[in-house]
């Protein structure tokens, strides 16, 4: 199930810790991205999707529940 964090609400209840482990392993390629989605901006479809699922893998393989 990927994390849906459209809005800006969402971003800002995450952990942390969550926040630090997604920047610290989420690919070069994807960070312009997840930043311009922290800032709040609108990214297309597509972006948003593979940024949810990026994100959705690193925290369920680095958070501990």
């Amino acid at each position: 199930v990927a994390m849906r964090c459209e809005s800006r609400v969402e971003l800002d209840a995450m952990p942390q810790e969550a926040i630090g482990l997604i920047d610290q392993h989420l690919p070069v390629d994807l960070r312009s991205n997840w930043l311009k989605m922290r800032a709040g901006e609108r990214l297309s479809k597509a972006a948003r999707l593979r940024i949810e699922t990026v994100v959705s893998d690193i925290v369920q393989e680095y958070m501990q529940c």
